[in-house]
Formats: structure tokens, sequence, C-alpha cells
């Protein structure tokens, strides 16, 4: 079986392959959507952003709002998947110790939050290139800040890694 790392790895080749194409295609483009920072065409619901006051309020909008993201589905998710909807002995253990209305306020707001997120997450998307690379690098940012928060405590060099063992005795 192949390790979880390499399909990772080999999928990040592929994306650096096709960003690099994307750029090649696009590098002597007059669309509108390769522009870069403010400008006339830069319309974000109707509203033009056309001053670099207005482009840094969208810029620090998307940074706030894709650290929530990346908090609400590397965290709120894993929670509720891995307490509020295990339906195992040990997910029953750990629903005795959550509040149902808690439960429902994570898993209602989840839910409402991913919706309206997604609405205004497209629309930037859309509009211009920098926008999908603000939001990408937030993201990366983010989950690397995260990840590195989860694996602090993790003693690593005495441990057996988990993606190094023999699958062959892993039953799934």
């Amino acid at each position: 079986m192949i390790e979880p790392v390499w399909i990772s790895r080999g999928v990040m080749v592929w994306t650096g392959f096709i960003a690099v194409m994307i750029v090649l295609f696009n590098a002597e483009t007059d669309d509108d959507f390769y522009r870069w920072g403010p400008n006339d065409t830069l319309m974000v619901f109707g509203c033009p952003i056309d001053t670099w006051p207005r482009y840094l309020c969208i810029v620090a909008y998307s940074f706030v709002n894709t650290g929530c993201r990346t908090l609400q589905h590397n965290v709120v998710h894993p929670f509720l998947l891995l307490n509020v909807q295990d339906n195992t002995l040990e997910g029953m253990e750990r629903k005795r110790r959550i509040r149902k209305w808690d439960a429902y306020e994570l898993s209602l707001f989840f839910a409402v939050y991913g919706w309206f997120d997604w609405f205004i997450y497209i629309h930037l998307l859309l509009v211009q290139i920098d926008m999908v690379v603000i939001e990408a690098l937030t993201d990366v940012v983010v989950t690397a800040a995260l990840t590195w928060w989860y694996m602090q405590y993790a003693d690593v060099k005495e441990k057996e890694p988990l993606l190094r063992r023999n699958y062959d005795t892993l039953n799934i």
C-alpha cells in the first residue's frame, strides 16, 4: 500500500504543474481576472475596489475569514465527527460528556457558517487572481500553525511512525 505522504507529495507535484501551466497560458492575457491589486474593474458585491484602503480591507477580511474557515474545518468539524456523530461504544462514552445544546450549537453554526462562507468565498475567488492567491496562502499559513500546535506535544522520536507501519497487519 502506498503511504499517504507519497500520495500527498504526488498531488502537490500535480498542483504545481497545473499552476505553472495556468501562468504560462495566461502570461500575455489582458483578462481582468489576471490583474493584481486595486483597479476600476475589481468589483466585490457591486462595490468597486479601486483604492488601496478598500483593497486592504478585502485582504484583511480574506486573512481573518480564511483563518476562521481553516479552524472550522480542522478543529470544529473533526470534533463533531469524532464526538457528536460517533456511534461506536467509545463515541457514546464521549457523547455523555458533551452538553446537548453545545452539540446543537456547534453543528448548526458549522452548517450556517459553511453556506455563508461559501457564498462570499466563491465571489472573491472569481473576481481576480490575487484573491485566489491570498486565500490559498492564508489557508496554508493557518493550517501549518495549527499542525505545529497539534504536533508540538507529540514525542515522535520514541514512537514508531504511524505512516511507516506494516500495512499487511492493519485492519481497515
